[in-house]
């Protein structure tokens, strides 16, 4: 076997692929992975405040030496002063990374910010190779830094990351759009990213202002934006918090520019629970539609907000609908309208809110499609016709990738015409996901039917008893009679048949054998998958009985057609 040293390309390769920490401990095996791991460990410097060097910025090892040997090895340690004494390894720093960790807002550090911005703006000047420079948390960005990054002649990217809009250091940042209406707004075109918090219905000190001003402001202060996020604090005015005492917090917005991502063509824009309220003219001149290839809405609702963009929708090839379960509604009034009103999609996907196939046909082009509905305890979940699956096979010829739901019939079984047409059309498939119904609703009637029959049969023989005894008085809860009356061996019968027809492995056998026994073997389609249960469901008090019940059943089989038709088909839960 060769000796490290003589293949030094392949532990190159090793190393690039490697976190930090396995790059650590390989400087320390010997010179050639010292050699081959520290320009990797260079590549991204991390300056975080720490214990001993937090203090420190603007010293040197050897100003301890003498008084204090101890804290002047915790000064060289110091990732910070290492790269303000050494050209090399400046040469090697692409990203630099400034985090601001809890607790550093303490009246010490915060005097220490102009001793740190100087030492920053010169170590930026000193890295002829920097291209990133991240601030991470509500650290001030002084104009010494923003003067450096500008003359750098590799022009750097600024990101600044979990920020807050609005808030106001005591050193004041001069990199975040006014919050008053009276300052100038100062355009940045070195931010390429900005992810901050706002309210949910964010207002300035002087007046209130809405969400598009916000984004007005923003869009304006970078133009050459490539990545903004935006998250809500939609119940911050109100004190409620989560489990772990913070404020909730809901990503709302997120926008991704061609730019800043290699597997899609154009840029992305998330929205979670936007509120759109005098933003229109903003989202119908302003905002760069032609630039959008995907949207991504929910899965907290974002009202109004499809009906207000139709027809300003030009590229886009992939648009994501998710929303939490709602007793209310089903649909979504604006959705068909929106898919109708152009044709370019290649993947949708709708899981909550479910358009009709009839949208879905306007886009020819589709490769992914997904189109769940949720299971509700008091209605019949739709799923595709027989004319609907047609339909989809005919308008879009080219999928790829399918996820739909099924509902087993009343007894149990599978619905065969549907299991056929299925197996016979979209001939592209090499992905197929089902889900199956757990059957809530049918549970849910069956315990009505027979709890009405047990309150007829309790009032009937109040009245008989009354009929029979002049003076009979019951003073007992109807309720409890009425529970009482309705057999609890009847009720156990009910759940035990409902049991019995959900989602098992010995089921999903029979679907698989029903569905590749139809479909041709040459189609490119060799495995499916079935699973049941519900991720959607969202209750503010204690979860019914019917949602505990779809935890605990919940179950996905991975289906594998056979090799040929004397062989079953093989069936893996997972």
């Amino acid at each position: 076997m060769k000796r490290p040293e003589e293949i030094p390309y392949v532990w190159d390769l090793i190393f690039r692929a490697s976190p930090p920490e396995v790059l650590k401990i390989a400087c320390e095996v010997c010179k050639l992975f010292n050699d081959l791991a520290t320009p990797l460990l260079y590549q991204s410097a991390i300056l975080r405040r720490s214990g001993t060097t937090g203090e420190n910025w603007d010293v040197l090892p050897i100003d301890f030496e003498e008084e204090d040997p101890v804290k002047a090895r915790d000064v060289e340690s110091s990732l910070f002063n290492r790269l303000c004494g050494s050209e090399k390894l400046r040469a090697r720093t692409r990203e630099l990374i400034v985090v601001k960790e809890e607790g550093d807002w303490g009246p010490r550090w915060i005097n220490d910010y102009s001793i740190f911005d100087s030492l920053l703006a010169g170590l930026v000047e000193g890295m002829p190779n920097l291209s990133n420079v991240y601030f991470e948390g509500d650290w001030p960005v002084s104009n010494e830094v923003v003067i450096a990054l500008g003359k750098h002649g590799k022009s750097p990217r600024l990101h600044l990351l979990n920020r807050e809009y609005g808030r106001e250091p005591r050193r004041r940042t001069c990199l975040m759009p006014a919050p008053y209406r009276k300052r100038k707004t100062i355009v940045r075109p070195i931010v390429r990213t900005l992810h901050i918090r706002v309210t949910h219905l964010d207002h300035y000190p002087e007046t209130h202002v809405g969400h598009d001003t916000i984004l007005r402001d923003l869009f304006h202060a970078y133009p050459n934006l490539e990545d903004l996020r935006i998250w809500a604090i939609p119940y911050q005015r109100t004190g409620i918090t989560g489990s772990d005492g913070m404020p909730i917090l809901s990503n709302f917005l997120n926008f991704v520019s061609p730019e800043n991502t290699s597997d899609v063509p154009g840029s992305m824009l998330s929205l979670n629970g936007y509120v759109l309220w005098h933003d229109v003219s903003f989202w119908r001149e302003q905002f760069p539609w032609h630039k959008l290839r995907s949207l991504s809405l929910g899965p907290y609702e974002c009202p109004r907000f499809l009906e207000s963009v139709g027809g300003c929708v030009q590229n886009l090839t992939s648009f994501t609908i998710t929303q939490f379960c709602k007793q209310t509604a089903m649909t979504h009034a604006g959705l068909d309208a929106f898919l109708s009103s152009f044709s370019t999609l290649e993947r949708l996907t709708a899981k909550g809110y479910v358009p009709s196939v009839q949208a879905v046909a306007h886009h020819p082009h589709l490769k992914h499609l997904c189109l769940h509905a949720i299971e509700y305890p008091d209605r019949e979940r739709p799923t595709l016709s027989l004319a609907e699956i047609e339909l989809l096979d005919q308008s879009c010829p080219n999928l790829i990738s399918l996820d739909i739901d099924i509902n087993p019939n009343m007894d149990g079984t599978w619905p065969d015409p549907i299991i056929e047409s299925l197996a016979t059309r979209f001939p592209n498939l090499n992905q197929f996901f089902i889900h199956v119904e757990l059957g809530i609703r049918r549970m849910e009637l069956e315990w009505q039917l027979r709890f009405q029959v047990g309150r007829q049969l309790n009032q009937q023989t109040k009245q008989d008893l009354r009929e029979q005894f002049d003076n009979y008085s019951d003073d007992s809860d109807d309720s409890m009679c009425e529970m009482d009356a309705a057999d609890t061996q009847d009720y156990d019968e009910c759940r035990d048949a409902w049991n019995a027809s959900v989602l098992t492995r010995s089921k999903a056998q029979d679907f698989g054998e029903r569905f590749f026994g139809r479909r041709h073997e040459s189609l490119a389609l060799k495995k499916m998958t079935l699973r049941t249960g519900e991720t959607l469901r969202q209750f503010s008090g204690q979860r019914p009985d019917y949602a505990l019940d779809e935890d605990h059943h919940q179950r996905v089989f991975e289906i594998c057609a056979p090799s040929d038709k004397s062989v079953e088909v093989v069936v893996k839960e997972l």
